[in-house]
């Protein structure tokens, strides 16, 4: 993707959120783990972070998304989880970015 292609890619994706009714910077963050991510990629991710994937409270994808951002915010490595994210799945880069943003 160009330096364009990928400006444009989120200023829409600016254009889209404004129109959507905001939500916390954790469940934006939630969202885009439970709905980009499989089991296994969450499991790699919180292998990444230091974390045991088994520890973490639940049975569902969703469930251990959430667990594994709780964690992630009880610590303060917000910064961290995104960095890994990043790192793990770059082509979720212009989300990353957003939620990099708000985290600040």
């Amino acid at each position: 993707m160009t330096a364009e292609g990928g400006q444009a890619l989120r200023d829409a994706i600016r254009r889209a959120r404004a129109r959507i009714p905001s939500c916390s910077p954790h469940v934006a963050l939630h969202r885009l783990l439970a709905q980009n991510l499989t089991q296994r990629d969450l499991a790699a991710l919180t292998f990444e972070m230091g974390l045991d994937f088994d520890d973490l409270p639940g049975d569902l994808l969703a469930d251990k998304a959430r667990s594994l951002i709780l964690v992630v915010k009880r610590h303060g490595a917000e910064a961290h989880l995104l960095a890994q994210l990043r790192r793990y799945r770059p082509d979720l880069r212009g989300p990353v970015e957003l939620l990099e943003e708000a985290f600040l």
